[in-house]
């Protein structure tokens, strides 16, 4: 998270007006805290879930391990306070589902923590305003763009912003889409380039857009292009994207 979130800070304190308003941004996706764990007892290989008080969590299983998935802690990371919070809360809640298990579940009687995340996921903080938004029409109909550096697949995953919970909507997986990479450029600046979560999409186009794969892609397209304009002795915006475009492909990108 700290590398991530550094760019979205580098790109806030450059511009305010590259990123959007307070009363904008407030509807975040929230922290989301990850544990494992082993269940040496669990010979039937099949999946238990098991609903505690305030905050169902979802469980995965297969023979002899189980991977645990809280849900979300709502909050804003990028408040310290809030962000240490929520560390707390999804540890305290690691350790009280191992215990849940323990005392009500047979097949979990002899399990126990092996690990957790190193420290809590965090879904989103700031995004960019670029010369181009990437919207949730354009991931249902597939658009096509011109410049498009990569493609993205995952399904639209939000959740709600002020409390623990699944989609609040009908969530669906778009056929693969174009990023464009007007998407990786803050509006009014000729020397940033941005990659990740913190591109420049509506709230419902991140909840696809954010995930890792899609981040490497669009980090392999901003370096690749930083790199073709130092070459060049160009500005990003300089850049025919077709030069862009082959040498992504080159690299084996797929674009299309």
């Amino acid at each position: 998270m700290g590398g991530r979130a550094r760019r979205e800070d580098l790109a806030a304190a450059a511009d305010d007006t590259a990123l959007p308003g307070r009363q904008r941004s407030r509807h975040r996706h929230p922290h989301l805290a990850d544990a494992h764990g082993r269940r040496a007892a669990a010979r039937r290989g099949r999946d238990r879930a098991v609903l505690l008080p305030r905050r169902p969590r979802r469980l995965c299983a297969r023979p002899r391990r189980a991977r645990v998935q809280p849900h979300p802690h709502p909050g804003d990371a990028t408040d310290p306070a809030a962000l240490t919070h929520a560390e707390f809360a999804g540890r305290r809640d690691a350790a009280t589902l191992v215990d849940a298990w323990r005392a009500d579940v047979p097949e979990f009687r002899d399990a126990y923590l092996i690990t957790s995340g190193p420290y809590v996921g965090v879904r989103e903080t700031r995004r960019i305003i670029g010369d181009y938004q990437l919207t949730e029409d354009d991931i249902r109909t597939s658009r096509r763009f011109d410049d498009a550096v990569l493609r993205g697949c995952f399904y639209v995953d939000v959740h709600p912003s002020d409390r623990a919970g699944l989609h609040d909507y009908d969530a669906w997986t778009p056929e693969p889409y174009d990023i464009p990479f007007r998407t990786l450029l803050p509006r009014g600046w000729d020397d940033l380039v941005v990659a990740g979560r913190c591109h420049s999409a509506t709230r419902r186009a991140a909840g696809s857009s954010r995930v890792t794969a899609t981040a490497m892609g669009m980090g392999q397209a901003a370096g690749t292009a930083a790199a073709l304009a130092v070459r060049a002795g160009v500005g990003v915006r300089e850049l025919a994207v077709d030069d862009i475009r082959s040498t992504l492909v080159s690299q084996g990108a797929l674009l299309d």
